[in-house]
């Protein structure tokens, strides 16, 4: 049955093995990037201000963004597995560190730790994806979906341990789990690795060939990365205070059902809607173009996070993941939006620079978060991140009829 699979879709043994190991180290990577967010409900019993609490968000934030810049560039000129080898071990010393802290300073290292491993992951596999595997396009589909699994159930269980134990000791349950990639990382084949692969063409080389056509290529690009920008600073207005969105607005608190505590089930259902969200922008990227892709679900975007506004108890639960679902699909489209527009010898700066500066504002979006919600009401990121997606309309509008400009 699986030699039939892979005959007949897109995937031989090792690419599986590949794929598999890059999925894992990605659900640990954005579970990670988002344990001190998605306990904040907990960890505000014991500081009470989150405003200082966006600040730690903000410090995670950062140096993930400084690490994924500067590996992204390496990632390009080195074998990626000497880089890769750096995300474990900094995010298990990080969460340890959170764990074993007995102040704010202390605390603020083992974030910055934390985020510089997190922040490693997503560059360097995104390009090695879109430089080595055959069907690119389809693995990275399934990257993100088997991403998005892994990332459920791992919040499940830190939640869990959360409740019945307390949140230092979700992070060093989460200190163990990432030394897995690096064992896991053993039995997987160094071609994958390499920098230089070309398995495939790339539809920026071809055209920036053309010298005419080179300033509309430069100017998409500015597009491209300050719709993402924008797009992603949206994401993090949001995902920095959803458990606390479920649990507070939601009506749950820190209930349990089957010791299991509902904020976590939640949770990890919301996250779950962004698998079919993921798969389905795939397919409408492929049909329509991801410029136009992006563009319809961004407008879609908007009314639900209106709706949210106005929205408590059951009504909210239950729209939580249709927002999800949307937010998510976005990823694939972004991904395919860089590697179409970034050369294939720069993926690695491509998406290291996605990764470097999206997050620093994000970063800054998490403090008027934390502002917001401290000066007005924990409701008022879903009006924050309706209105930055707004900003970024007017650019997506413009970067379509730079499409159309080119392919005449």
């Amino acid at each position: 049955m699986n030699k039939l699979l892979y005959n007949r879709w897109w995937i031989d043994k090792e690419e599986k093995n590949f794929l598999l190991f890059a999925s894992f180290s990605h659900a640990i990577s954005d579970a990670w990037h988002m344990l001190f967010p998605m306990l904040i409900f907990i960890i505000d019993n014991d500081y009470n201000d989150y405003l200082f609490l966006s600040l730690l968000i903000t410090i995670t934030i950062i140096t993930r963004a400084i690490s994924g810049f500067l590996c992204g560039i390496i990632s390009d000129k080195i074998n990626s597995r000497y880089i890769f080898i750096l995300f474990p071990l900094f995010s298990s010393l990080g969460c340890l560190i959170v764990f074993i802290s007995t102040n704010q300073i202390v605390l603020g290292v083992g974030l910055s730790l934390l985020g510089l491993g997190t922040g490693i992951y997503h560059p360097i596999s995104l390009s090695l994806i879109s430089k080595n595997m055959k069907k690119h396009s389809e693995a990275l589909g399934f990257h993100e979906a088997g991403g998005i699994l892994g990332q459920s159930f791992l919040i499940i269980s830190l939640i869990s341990v959360a409740v019945q134990f307390g949140w230092k000791e979700s992070f060093l349950l989460a200190s163990f789990i990432s030394i897995l990639p690096l064992i896991l990382m053993i039995k997987i084949n160094n071609k994958f690795f390499l920098s230089k692969s070309n398995l495939h063409g790339n539809y920026t080389d071809s055209k920036l060939q053309l010298s005419s056509k080179f300033p509309i290529y430069m100017i998409s690009i500015i597009l491209v990365y300050s719709i993402i920008i924008l797009l992603e600073g949206s994401t993090t207005a949001t995902d920095s205070f959803l458990s606390a969105i479920i649990a507070d607005l939601g009506g749950i608190g820190e209930t349990t059902i089957f010791q299991i505590p509902k904020t976590a089930l939640m949770y990890s259902l919301i996250v779950l809607f962004g698998t079919p969200g993921s798969i389905l922008s795939g397919i409408l990227s492929a049909k329509i173009g991801p410029e136009k892709a992006l563009l319809i679900v961004s407008i879609l975007c908007i009314p639900v996070l209106i709706f949210l506004y106005y929205q408590q108890s059951l009504i909210l639960l239950i729209t939580l993941p249709i927002l999800r679902a949307l937010i998510s699909s976005r990823s694939p489209i972004q991904n395919v939006l860089i590697a179409k527009y970034i050369p294939s010898n720069k993926t690695g700066l491509g998406f290291g620079f996605m990764y470097g500066i999206s997050p620093i504002i994000g970063a800054f979006i998490a403090i008027i978060g934390g502002y917001s919600i401290e000066t007005y009401a924990l409701k008022a990121v879903f009006f924050l991140a309706s209105l930055i997606i707004i900003l970024s309309l007017p650019l997506q509008i413009f970067l379509q009829s730079k499409k159309n400009i080119q392919s005449s």
